[in-house]
């Protein structure tokens, strides 16, 4: 994917995801940490943080750590790995990060999220590394003192509805549809890698459950292309259903960009009830 657009200054805009999550990080804390405060809107039916929010909570700390073990080069999302753990106690989100690799091609980390000490997901992202500059990003985290903690917004959490609908995601049919609007955006201008976890999830669940109350367990994003025009859609497939699980394929398309393929994901989801042609492999 291209990163030599350079990035806006104002990054993010007033009107943002990041700001309305009550999200902060501590870029140089040891290990990297950043959270965000948890409200009713970010958490399923159970009252456990939802899949969508931890995703996006996952890639902001993972990027700033990746971009620190860079060492002054550019990064871009390759792969993300995310395995829900529990619902913790109460209290903010808090992530972890450590770096697992930082090679010449390559920067892969892991990063636990934990709510009162108590586990809540266990992410493995993996980035490429570029030879392009990018000073925003960097200078974006070494503006930080050490161990300084940056917040997004100084008003806390504002999300007054469901996280998905405030992102925008919107269920069709047979697949879910999202617009291109600086509200998700990264500071490239596509939809921020985070956000792409999260409506791919959120695609695979509708397809098992419609509106149900069917929730991703394990989610893994392979970032292919950046989604720059919009709209995004993503298309899922059941391809299995054994054992009280589903497993779900979702291909990423930008529209306006004449379909072309910008993510694929896998989800496995625990079945609410069982589906007719439980064992089957599904050929829609």
């Amino acid at each position: 994917m291209s990163a030599r657009r350079r990035p806006p200054g104002d990054y993010p805009p007033t009107e943002h995801l990041l700001r309305d999550l009550g999200l902060w990080t501590e870029a140089f804390a040891d290990p990297p940490r950043a959270g965000l405060e948890v409200v009713p809107a970010l958490c399923d039916g159970a009252g456990a943080l939802a899949m969508g929010p931890l995703a996006v909570l996952v890639d902001v700390l993972a990027g700033g750590s990746a971009l620190a073990a860079a060492e002054g080069g550019w990064i871009a999302t390759s792969d993300l790995q995310l395995s829900l753990l529990g619902s913790g106690g109460p209290g903010d989100a808090v992530a972890e990060s450590r770096v697992l690799r930082a090679g010449r091609s390559s920067v892969v980390l892991e990063v636990s999220v934990a709510r009162a000490g108590a586990p809540v997901a266990l992410a493995t992202v993996a980035f490429a590394r570029l030879a392009t500059e990018g000073a925003f990003q960097r200078g974006a985290i070494a503006a930080a003192p050490a161990g300084a903690r940056h917040r997004f917004s100084d008003t806390g959490a504002q999300l007054d509805e469901p996280f998905e609908r405030a992102l925008g995601f919107e269920w069709q049919r047979d697949r879910a549809v999202l617009p291109v609007r600086a509200y998700v955006g990264n500071s490239l201008g596509a939809i921020q890698g985070g956000v792409v976890a999260a409506f791919c999830a959120f695609a695979a669940e509708r397809a098992v459950a419609g509106t149900g109350a069917a929730r991703a367990s394990d989610l893994g994003v392979h970032f292919l292309a950046l989604g720059r025009q919009g709209p995004m859609e993503a298309r899922p497939r059941i391809v299995r259903q054994r054992g009280g699980n589903a497993t779900v394929r979702v291909e990423l398309v930008d529209r306006g960009a004449g379909d072309r393929l910008c993510a694929v994901a896998t989800a496995q989801i625990p079945l609410p009830a069982p589906l007719p042609g439980e064992g089957a492999t599904s050929a829609r």
